[in-house]
């Protein structure tokens, strides 16, 4: 994969639950147990629940033994 394609990781971007599953690449059923075992942050602003990029990285820094 072309790593020059990849659009640059903005910690502050807040991702739609869709989003942050593709981004994980995960199914939807995982993504709401990780957020009910409290393991993925999410955030409300009015109606809408987004997760914030941050959480998505720290995910997968953890995933892969890493700490930030």
């Amino acid at each position: 994969m072309d790593h020059a394609a990849l659009p640059p990781i903005d910690n502050d971007r807040l991702l739609t639950i869709p989003e942050a599953i593709a981004a994980l690449r995960i199914g939807r059923s995982h993504f709401f147990n990780l957020k009910r075992q409290g393991r993925i942050r999410t955030v409300r602003l009015g109606s809408r629940t987004l997760v914030p990029q941050r959480e998505i990285t720290r995910i997968i820094d953890e995933a892969l033994g890493q700490t930030s």
